[in-house]
C-alpha cells in the first residue's frame, strides 16, 4: 500500500507541474469519498472536496444508469464555476482525481496532460 501512495503522490505532483500553473489544486480520493493525497496553491479543503466528489459522481452514475446512457459510464466530469475556474472530475481505476484550475483556464492543454497521466498504468495502485 506505501508504493500505491507515493504513486497517487507522484501523480499528483506530476499533474500539477505539467500543468505549467492553469490547475491549482489536484486531490485523489477514493469513491466513497476519503482523500488520499492531494497538493494544492490555494485553500483547499481535502475531506470536503472528497465527500463532495463522491456525491456528484454518484449522482453522475446513478444519472447514467436510469437513463441507460453509455453503460460503461463516464469519464469524466466538467463544472464551471462563477469565476470561471473549472473542477474538473476524472475516474482512475477505483478512484478519482479532483483539478481545479485557474480561471479561464487552457482546457484543451489540461485535459491533455490528464489524459497522458491518467491514461498510464495503474499498476501498483
Amino acid at each position: 500500500m506505501a508504493t500505491a501512495y507515493k504513486n497517487l503522490q507522484m501523480l499528483v505532483e506530476s499533474i500539477i507541474v505539467s500543468s505549467k500553473g492553469w490547475v491549482e489544486a489536484v486531490a485523489v480520493v477514493t469513491q466513497d469519498g476519503s482523500p488520499l493525497t492531494y497538493n494544492a496553491e490555494v485553500e483547499f479543503k481535502p475531506d470536503f472536496i472528497a465527500a463532495i466528489t463522491a456525491t456528484i459522481c454518484g449522482a453522475c452514475d446513478a444519472a447514467t444508469d436510469i437513463l441507460n446512457l453509455n453503460p460503461g459510464g463516464y469519464e469524466s466530469i466538467d463544472i464551471q464555476l462563477g469565476d470561471k475556474r473549472h473542477i474538473i472530475i476524472n475516474r482512475y481505476g477505483d478512484y478519482y482525481v479532483v483539478c481545479l484550475t485557474r480561471p479561464n483556464p487552457n482546457l484543451g492543454f489540461i485535459n491533455l496532460v490528464l489524459r497522458a497521466f491518467l491514461s498510464k498504468s495503474l499498476e501498483g495502485v
